[in-house]
């Protein structure tokens, strides 16, 4: 699939941005420790320990690629497990708890992450096998990554204005190109790019409007 993006109104005045400020904070401070102490007397009591994250992907990404996008992990070796709980809890490595809140999290943040690399139609299913005494749980995670989105178009408009010559220098700083594929961070890079130019050329108040 070809991915058609537009970029770059480019105009000269400046924008302002308002912060809105809370309230009625004291008694969320308030309420706060009593809700931690509830919610820690109860992990404490339906601990269930990550025995296995099984990995399954459908496209060009590692194992360890995925895993790094989550902070659910699973339980280490046993003898890592025997130096940190019997030898000292800086040697070795605790054992992994399983969250669902934080799970759920890890999943809406690789979805994100598929979706800033050009795979905007990946699917994730997971799927949780817990024990019978409900002690332990084995997560699978299964990854279609499908078509990659590739850029089709680059345009940087709003530079009506500025000369030739200082267009020419600014366009020098495009890293984008036809063909490449889309990838957010590098997207953002070669913005940050052309905004340094311009401020460089003597267009300090310029800012990026992007559709």
């Amino acid at each position: 699939m070809l991915f058609r993006w537009v970029f770059l109104f480019i105009s000269l005045p400046i924008s302002v941005v308002t912060l809105l400020s809370l309230h009625r904070s004291t008694l969320v401070f308030l309420l706060l420790p009593v809700m931690i102490c509830s919610s820690s007397g109860q992990s404490r009591e339906r601990k269930i320990e990550v025995n296995d994250i099984s990995i399954t992907i459908n496209g060009p990404m590692s194992k360890q690629e995925i895993l790094n996008q989550m902070t659910t992990l699973e339980t280490p070796f046993s003898v890592w497990i025997f130096l940190n709980e019997n030898i000292y809890q800086k040697i070795g490595a605790p054992r992994e708890y399983f969250d669902p809140y934080l799970f759920k999290q890890d999943i809406s943040h690789l979805k994100s992450y598929l979706r800033d690399n050009g795979y905007f139609r990946s699917e994730i299913d997971t799927a949780l096998n817990f024990s019978p005494d409900n002690h332990s749980v084995e997560i699978g995670i299964t990854v279609r990554m499908n078509e990659r989105s590739m850029i089709d178009t680059v345009r940087v408009l709003g530079l009506e204005s500025v000369p030739p010559e200082i267009v020419n220098n600014v366009m020098l700083k495009s890293s984008l190109k036809r063909g490449d594929p889309y990838i957010k961070k590098v997207i953002v890079e070669w913005q940050t790019a052309i905004l340094k130019a311009l401020m460089n050329e003597g267009y300090p108040k310029v800012f990026l409007d992007t559709l």
